[in-house]
C-alpha cells in the first residue's frame, strides 16, 4: 500500500493527477477507511474537476468525524471552485474558533479567504491594481509575479508571458526571472509549453548551476516530458549540494527504478534515503527492488513490514510478497498470497497477470518436485 501511495505522489509531482488518483484508488480500495489517502483522493478529485466526486467523499467524511479538519476545509475550498463564495465564507467562519489555536489551519483559511477576495472581484480591476504596483517598482520581482498571475486571471495569458519574457531579456543575467517564466509555461502543462520551461530553467541554470529552485523545477519538467533519466541526474545535481534530504534520495530512486534499467543504483538510492528517515514509502521501494535482485529474504522482510504498517495488502503488494517467499523456498506463503492476489484482481484490482501466471507456474514446478 505504501508503494502505491508512493507512486501516487510521484504522479502528482510528474502533475499526471489522473494517474495519481487511480493509484489512491487502489489503496482505498484495500483499505477504505484509510483517513489520509481519502483526503488526498478527495483532493485530487477536486483539482481535476470531478467536484461531485469529491463532494461525495469529504461530505462522507465530515459526517463521520465532524472533527475532521481538513475534510471541511476542503469543503470549503470545494464552495470556492464551484463559485459558491457565500457557502465557501460560511465555512470558514465555522472553522475560525479552531484556527485560534492552530495556526497552520489560521495560515491556510488566510489563503482561501484571499483567493474569496480575488474571485469576487473583476479580474481586470485586480490586474489593473497589480499593474500599477509593478510600474511603480519595476525591480519588485513580487509585484511581477503578482501581476503576471491576475492577467492569467484575466484570460491575458498571451500578455502575461510576453510581460515575461521582455523582462527576463531586459535582465538577462538574473536567474529569478527566468525560473518565474519558467515556472509559467509548466503551469500551462501542454508539452510545448514544458519543453519552453525547460529552456528557461537551463537559462537559469548557466546563470547559477547551484540554484536548487531551478533545479527542482527542472527536475518535475523533465519527469512530466517522460525524460526519466535526466531527472534522475538533475536529482543527483540537487544532492551534491543537499545530501541530507531523503525525500530526493527517493525520488531519484523511484524515477531510476521507473526506467526499469537502473535497479542496483535505485536501490542504493532508496538505501541512502532510509539511512536518513524510515519511512512506509521507501521502505516499500526498496521492498520491490530487493525482488528484483534477487535478496528475496530482505524483500520479504520490508514488504511485510509495510503490509503490517498498513492492516492491508493490494494485489501488487500481494504478488510480490508471492515472489518473495517463493525465492526463499515458502511454497505455502507464495500460494497463499497468489490466491490473495487473484482475489483482489477479480475484485477489479490490477495486477500484471503474465507475472502472475509466472509464479503459479514456479509454484506447481516446486510441488511437482517434492
Amino acid at each position: 500500500m505504501s508503494a502505491l501511495l508512493a507512486m501516487s505522489e510521484v504522479r502528482v509531482q510528474q502533475g499526471t493527477l489522473e494517474e495519481a488518483r487511480n493509484y489512491l484508488e487502489q489503496v482505498l480500495s484495500a483499505a477504505p477507511g484509510q483517513v489520509s489517502p481519502r483526503l488526498r483522493y478527495a483532493d485530487l478529485s477536486m483539482r481535476l474537476g470531478d467536484l461531485d466526486e469529491a463532494e461525495t467523499v469529504l461530505d462522507q467524511m465530515a459526517s463521520a468525524n465532524p472533527g475532521n479538519l481538513r475534510a471541511q476545509l476542503l469543503l470549503a475550498e470545494l464552495a470556492l471552485y464551484r463559485g459558491d463564495t457565500t457557502e465557501a465564507r460560511d465555512r470558514i467562519e465555522e472553522l475560525a474558533p479552531a484556527a485560534e489555536e492552530n495556526p497552520l489551519l489560521a495560515q491556510e483559511l488566510e489563503n482561501l479567504n484571499n483567493r474569496l477576495d480575488m474571485a469576487e472581484r473583476d479580474p481586470s480591476e485586480i490586474a489593473a491594481e497589480f499593474r500599477e504596483s509593478y510600474e511603480a517598482n519595476p525591480e519588485d520581482l513580487n509585484a511581477l509575479r503578482n501581476l503576471v498571475t491576475a492577467l492569467r486571471q484575466a484570460g491575458e495569458t498571451s500578455e502575461a508571458e510576453e510581460l515575461l519574457e521582455m523582462t527576463a531579456e531586459d535582465h538577462a543575467e538574473d536567474p529569478e526571472l527566468w525560473i518565474l517564466l519558467g515556472q509559467f509555461r509548466a503551469a500551462e502543462g501542454d508539452s510545448e509549453n514544458l519543453r519552453r520551461a525547460s529552456t528557461a530553467f537551463t537559462r537559469a541554470l548557466m546563470l547559477e548551476p547551484e540554484n536548487l529552485g531551478a533545479i527542482t523545477d527542472m527536475i518535475e519538467v523533465q519527469s512530466r516530458l517522460g525524460n526519466l533519466g535526466e531527472a534522475a541526474s538533475l536529482c543527483e545535481r540537487y544532492l551534491e549540494q543537499r545530501p541530507d534530504s531523503p525525500q530526493m534520495h527517493f525520488r531519484r530512486a523511484s524515477l531510476l527504478a521507473a526506467q526499469g534499467q537502473n535497479t542496483q543504483r535505485a536501490l542504493e538510492s532508496v538505501e541512502a534515503a532510509l539511512a536518513l528517515r524510515d519511512a512506509a514509502e521507501y521502505r516499500a521501494l526498496r521492498g520491490f527492488l530487493r525482488v528484483n535482485t534477487g535478496d528475496y529474504e530482505g524483500a520479504t522482510e520490508d514488504l511485510e513490514a509495510v503490509a503490517a504498517q498498513a492492516g492491508a495488502t493490494t494485489a501488487q503488494l500481494d504478488v510480490a510478497l508471492a515472489q518473495a517467499y517463493l525465492g526463499i523456498g515458502d511454497v505455502d506463503q507464495a500460494r497463499e498470497f497468489v490466491s490473495q492476489a487473484e482475489a483482489k484482481s477479480d475484485e477489479g484490482q490490477p495486477v500484471d497477470q503474465a507475472l502472475l501466471n509466472q509464479i503459479m507456474e514456479q509454484i506447481a514446478e516446486e510441488e511437482s518436485a517434492v
